[in-house]
Order: C-alpha cells, then sequence, then structure tokens
C-alpha cells in the first residue's frame, strides 16, 4: 500500500527515469579522470602532479563556458512543454552558435592561464608536463563546448540515454587512447 497518490508516483518514476541516465554520464566523466590518473601514475608521480594541475587548470576555466551551454536543456524542455518543438530547432542552433563563439573566448583564456601558469606556485617539472597536457587537449574546447549543446538539447528533449552512452563509449575510447598514446602502444609514439 502506497502513502503517495497515484500522480505522484507517476512523476517520480517519470523524473528517476531521466534523473538515472544523467547520473550514468556524470559517473562516466569522473571514471575518465580516474582512469587518466591510474594510466599516467605508470609514469611516476611528477606525470600524475603535472596531468592532475594541467586537467584543474583546463576544467576551472571551462566549465564556466559549459554552464552558460546548460540554458540550452532549460529552453528545449520548455518550448516541449509548451507543445512547440519547433523552437528546439531554433534554441539548438543558437546553443550551436553560442558554442562555437564560447570555445574561441574559452580557448584564449585557457591560453592566457597556460602563459601565466607560474603564478600558481607549481614546481618547475609540474608546470611542464602540465603545459605539455594542456597543449594536448586545447584543441578539444571546441567538441567539449559542441557536445555540451548537443546533450543538452537531447537532455531538454527528455532523450538523456544518448549523452549517456556517448559518453561511457568516449570512457571506453580514452581508456584506450590512453594505453595507446601514453605508453607508445601499437607503433604510436610515447607522448
Amino acid at each position: 500500500m502506497s502513502f503517495l497518490p497515484s500522480a505522484y508516483r507517476s512523476k517520480s518514476k517519470e523524473a528517476i527515469t531521466l534523473a538515472l541516465p544523467i547520473i550514468g554520464g556524470q559517473l562516466g566523466q569522473i571514471l575518465m579522470g580516474f582512469f587518466d590518473t591510474v594510466q599516467i601514475g605508470g609514469l611516476g608521480h611528477e606525470y600524475i602532479a603535472g596531468s592532475g594541475f594541467g586537467n584543474n587548470l583546463f576544467w576551472m576555466i571551462n566549465l564556466l563556458g559549459m554552464g552558460i551551454l546548460f540554458a540550452v536543456s532549460t529552453l528545449v524542455s520548455e518550448a516541449f512543454g509548451e507543445q512547440h518543438p519547433w523552437k528546439a530547432i531554433g534554441i539548438f542552433r543558437s546553443g550551436v552558435k553560442t558554442a562555437l563563439v564560447v570555445s574561441v573566448i574559452f580557448t584564449l583564456l585557457t591560453l592566457v592561464g597556460m602563459r601565466y601558469i607560474h603564478l600558481f606556485g607549481q614546481k618547475e617539472i609540474v608546470n611542464e608536463i602540465a603545459l605539455r597536457y594542456l597543449r594536448m587537449v586545447l584543441p578539444s574546447i571546441v567538441f567539449v563546448f559542441l557536445f555540451t549543446a548537443c546533450k543538452q538539447l537531447f537532455d531538454g528533449m527528455g532523450r538523456t540515454t544518448i549523452g549517456m552512452y556517448i559518453t561511457i563509449g568516449g570512457l571506453a575510447l580514452n581508456i584506450f587512447f590512453n594505453w595507446v598514446l601514453i605508453y607508445g602502444k601499437l607503433g604510436f609514439p610515447r607522448l
């Protein structure tokens, strides 16, 4: 016997159905950082410190830009709630344009952070490794923002599993390419 009316149970089930894939996608992103650290750990503590510092600097700067794009899901959801799904197309186009503009701005901000990395007071070896790491991930900023805009479109439409599957697939690729590129496997240089 349930104490909640059926309308509340129905809405709770709907919310959980939408939320679980979002939670799974977030878990996938956390696991990406975990496996990066584990795989880099084989190179030594300086590499863990340098890549961790570079990763923290990267996300400290770029999470703000991603937060700007989170408005897409709210606006798309509102359009679907008003029974005007055609509005979502315009919102998505604006989101993609915003992602492109924001990616340029935050790429420049990341470059500024790289230029003044010494202000954080880390050891020179840590700064050197962090800069190498940041040079490798710098081109990904535009793709991070475009993915965020696309994910927010699908989340706003209530299709949250798509972003989760892409994130989990990205996690598997990340683990594989970390192995290949960190340790120089399959004929690739050791990066």
